[in-house]
């Protein structure tokens, strides 16, 4: 045999000393046996509270005046507002931006300005449609958006009764032929 083929034996006889050490110690494990079963389940959650953003809008020629009215409005509507005892009371967006003509191609004439307050609130499903309409009367003119949330506890009771079916439903499963 030559030196070469000696050498290409070598891992193999190495291999199969590691293999023969290593089998019994695989036969001597315990075999664990394990059923897995999972359930599901779905609970649907009432909702409690309305987020609300409502915006005052106003656009004019002059920018003093244009500040000046969005600042009016949106005293009423936050003194409204706080009569009402809204809960997450606050200001998320204000701006204030020219108005700008483009026709005539040489530049660009400011032709006015917008001033925009937006707030946020929330309150409970019920009221909400009564405040929006006081809202509107108080100087809102713009709605943005309506989000509907649902309290700690609601969520809270939800989870435990879905877990509770998840698992009535696994237990189904089991019993099953």
């Amino acid at each position: 045999m030559n030196e070469l083929n000696r050498w290409m034996l070598l891992p193999l006889a190495i291999g199969l000393v590691n293999l023969s050490v290593a089998t019994p110690a695989l036969t001597q494990e315990k075999r664990v046996r394990a059923l897995t079963v999972a359930g599901d389940a779905q609970v649907q959650i009432p909702t409690t509270t309305t987020g609300v953003n409502v915006g005052i809008d106003v656009q004019g020629k002059d920018v003093n005046t244009v500040q000046k009215e969005v600042a009016r409005r949106t005293s009423a509507v936050v003194t409204l507002l706080r009569a009402q005892k809204v809960q997450n009371l606050e200001t998320t967006d204000l701006e204030l931006e020219p108005i700008s003509d483009y026709s005539s191609r040489s530049q660009r004439q400011i032709v006015g300005y917008r001033a925009t307050n937006t707030i946020s609130f929330q309150v409970p499903n019920a009221r909400v449609g009564s405040i929006l309409g006081e809202v509107v009367k108080a100087g809102a003119n713009r709605i943005s958006s309506l989000t509907l949330f649902s309290s700690e506890e609601v969520i809270e009771a939800a989870q435990k009764k879905v877990i509770r079916e998840a698992f009535q439903n696994a237990e189904q499963k089991v019993r099953l032929p």
